[in-house]
């Protein structure tokens, strides 16, 4: 690139709208980016010289994309919340590797061996794979959320979002791992260059990478890394150099090769939207670009930077000037991301400040003493409130802005709605929105939201901080925002502060100190019970429905079935085709005796953990839970084989999130038929059933927890109770331990009209279980 073309600084050369939701992981093959996003459909292919497009995940992928990684030029590995990785080629998914059991957020490649690579997830663990989706090593021990990259020295260096204790991130660290002779990795340095969330670790552009070359991390201190990990052929710790940014928590790195070729530069992308670049060595920002919204990844194309933006948009920045977009195209994004700028950190608009009427030529109020009106001074936004004593408008202050998501919330309009995400158990995310107006505490709106959403107490203070930091909210004294609807008329102080507000804006008054947080040891409960058990007897099974009336066909499908089945370790890359699931609804229809019947739902009970039950529809499978609940209605009670393993079959359907909004668990009529079988199963003489019966109460409770808003939760919430008390009254110390720990987790799911019957109940307390019913208590708040 000749110097008359080129520029220091990034300009933008090209975007693409690609999603109605924010675009959260990026990769490029040759000249087609790979972009994953939140919502459906979750990945899209694009071809950056000519826009066209491929709409990839549509059918393929049932969770957010989270991370992406480029293997050659036509294939590229693909990680997402639904906790499975896939290994696409060109727009066909060739493999779906499982493995974690939680959201995979990272993914790099192994710089010593082309088939390797290595995942990080929610589930604390980074896992080592070859490209046939074998599984090779898995790191324990991180806290929570991992990330990753694989040094050219041979290292593999993690880092974890951390601990959550008092409300506070606290243990993020970065560990380096040394591979042993037998293929094993341990760990031989731990330490924190950060003292917040790690949210990134990337390397130099392979073209600039070394084996003495640093690692890149970021994280949620608003501070970018570079540490040295080898030094005279050993594994070292040292941060070299550190950028403090504290404008924003950082969210992803990237580098990009200087003009020289020899050099690069350092990009970092923050959730105020912006994206800062400096040089290696360097003190200062070299250059801050301002998106519309927060920038989730920031990679590079040759000695471009690529972009991706909670608006949805790619966008593509070069230093060639000849590459520059129209200026129209220029000017729209300049404007954006001042608009955006100036509504999370600045006053209104100039349009806004142009609609009130001026200061210089103000007139006297006519609504009554305190009244508060907006006045246009000098081009600025000023509060001004009227004084009857003095017949005159006293200034108050400058107006401050409102946030980028002013809007409603179920109706309810907000000066500030802010998205939050939130890791739920299983590792998964959900997406919520926190409203907050103008004045009010900010711990006083945390607490409400996590009352609302079911959180953990010790997130309070995390979420006022936040609110503090995106609203420039503060928490002893209510901050002045007059920028609601209105606001350009008269309005007064009762209007914009409540009944008996007689103190001015500004005034102080009384710190409003956080509510203590609850701590809870052992609720809710973190994950549903599966019944794995028995792979290795499938074969008798199958030799057991054979003996029915089975044509040699469907014979040699069975055995088939049986083989992949007993085989689990191979369940990445194995699969129960559609055709079989058939053929074992159709025997289940057509068996004419518990002796046919039982072993045919054995076999259902080990086809879901299969990760390919996930593929079938939800009718399927409401069809075979309504033959087995029919079953398991019309059988005596001493039948016990149908009972134990019809309600294990539910249980093992509970694993499938996917379907918890799905009439498989929303249905109140089919839920009401499964606990009523339940509850005649938990009074059983045979421990098994009972046992089995209080397991998916268990379950049930669980999904109830995470799905406590919906049509899920209230269908369940309520066939279940006279369940979970009958749970209450076992003389079995564990199946009264494990109903208390459902009824505690339905209460902090919002189970309000459980709290009489369960006070009720417990206090008839036992020595055993004290534990559990003291946390249940505290949860009920009694």
């Amino acid at each position: 690139m000749s110097s008359s073309s080129s520029s220091p600084d990034f300009h933008l050369s090209k975007s693409f709208f690609v999603s109605e939701s924010p675009i959260r992981a990026l990769c490029v093959s040759g000249t087609d980016l790979h972009v994953g996003s939140q919502q459906p459909p979750f990945l899209v292919s694009m071809n950056m010289e000519t826009g066209e497009r491929t709409d990839v995940g549509q059918n393929n992928i049932s969770g957010q994309v989270t991370s992406l990684m480029t293997v050659d030029s036509t294939s590229y590995l693909v990680g997402s919340l639904d906790t499975h990785i896939r290994l696409f080629k060109s727009s066909s998914q060739a493999l779906q590797i499982s493995g974690h059991q939680g959201g995979v957020i990272s993914l790099t490649p192994s710089s010593t061996s082309p088939n390797e690579f290595f995942s990080g997830s929610w589930d604390g663990t980074c896992r080592h794979w070859n490209l046939q989706g074998e599984s090779l090593d898995v790191m324990e021990g991180h806290e929570n959320g991992v990330t990753c990259v694989h040094h050219p020295c041979g290292a593999l260096v993690t880092g974890s979002s951390g601990e959550n204790e008092g409300g506070q991130v606290v243990n993020s660290k970065m560990r380096v791992w040394r591979q042993s002779d037998d293929g094993k990795w341990s760990i031989v340095q731990t330490f924190s260059p950060h003292t917040q969330s790690i949210r990134d670790i990337q390397l130099p552009l392979r073209g600039l990478l070394g084996p003495l070359s640093p690692v890149i991390s970021v994280g949620n201190d608003g501070s970018t890394c570079m540490v040295d990990i080898m030094e005279g052929g050993k594994v070292v710790k040292g941060v070299v150099q550190r950028l403090q940014y504290e404008k924003g928590y950082l969210l992803t790195a990237s580098t990009v090769p200087k003009d020289d070729g020899g050099e690069y530069d350092v990009t970092v992308g923050n959730v105020d939207g912006e994206v800062v670049v400096w040089g290696l060595g360097e003190e200062k920002v070299k250059q801050v670009m301002q998106f519309p919204g927060t920038v989730w990844k920031v990679t590079c194309w040759g000695s471009k930077v690529v972009t991706g933006c909670n608006d949805g948009y790619i966008r593509i920045f070069s230093r060639d000037l000849k590459e520059i977009a129209g200026e129209d195209e220029v000017a729209e994004f300049a404007k954006q991301g001042t608009d955006y700028l100036r509504k999370i950190r600045g006053g209104p608009s100039k349009e806004d400040v142009e609609k009130y009427d001026l200061w210089d030529t103000r007139v006297p109020c006519t609504q009554g003493d305190k009244t508060v009106k907006v006045f246009n001074k000098g081009g600025q936004a000023w509060a001004a409130q009227w004084d009857a004593i003095s017949e005159a408008w006293v200034l108050i202050g400058e107006v401050t802005g409102t946030d980028e998501n002013r809007g409603k919330i179920n109706g309810v309009e907000y000066d500030h709605v802010l998205p939050i995400e939130h890791e739920v158990a299983g590792g998964g995310l959900r997406t919520l929105q926190i409203g907050y107006n103008n004045g009010e505490n900010p711990f006083v709106v945390a607490q409400k939201f996590i009352d609302e959403h079911q959180m953990d107490q010790n997130d309070l203070s995390q979420v006022a901080d936040y609110i503090t930091k995106r609203t420039g909210a503060k928490t002893e004294t209510p901050t002045i925002d007059m920028t609601q609807d209105g606001m350009n008329g008269d309005t007064t102080m009762a209007d914009m502060f409540g009944a008996g507000a007689s103190n001015p804006p500004g005034s102080l008054g009384a710190a409003v100190q956080p509510p203590p947080a609850v701590v809870f040891e052992t609720i809710p409960i973190k994950s549903v019970t599966i019944y794995g058990a028995g792979e290795d007897k499938v074969g008798k099974a199958v030799d057991k429905v054979k003996e029915g009336k089975v044509s040699e066909s469907d014979g040699l499908i069975l055995d088939d079935l049986a083989r992949v089945i007993k085989d689990s370790s191979r369940y990445h890359a194995s699969t129960i085709d559609e055709g079989w699931y058939a053929l074992l609804l159709s025997l289940l229809n057509s068996a004419t005796s518990p002796e046919t019947t039982f072993p045919v739902i054995d076999l259902f009970r080990l086809a879901i953990l299969h990760p390919s039950a996930s593929k079938q529809s939800p009718s399927f499978w409401c069809d075979v839970v309504d033959k087995i609940v029919g079953l398991m209605e019309a059988v005596p009670a001493s039948n016990v084989a149908v009972r134990m393993l019809g309600l294990r079959v539910w249980c093992n359907l509970s694993k499938i999130r996917q379907f918890y909004d799905s009439p498989l668990f929303s249905d109140q009529a089919r839920i009401g038929r499964l606990c009523s079988v339940a509850m005649e199963c938990v009074g059983s003489g045979n421990k098994n059933v009972r046992a089995s019966a209080v397991m998916l109460v268990m379950d049930l409770a669980y999904v109830v927890h995470v799905s406590p808003k919906g049509e899920t939760g209230a269908s369940i919430g309520s066939a279940l109770l006279d369940v979970v008390l009958v749970c209450l009254q076992d003389a079995d110390v564990e199946n009264r331990r494990r109903g208390l720990l459902a009824v505690g987790t339905m209460v902090l799911a919002g189970g309000k009209d459980l709290r009489e019957a369960i006070v009720t109940e417990i206090r008839n307390s036992r020595a055993e279980t004290e534990t559990e019913e003291k946390e249940v208590l505290k949860a009920v708040g009694k």
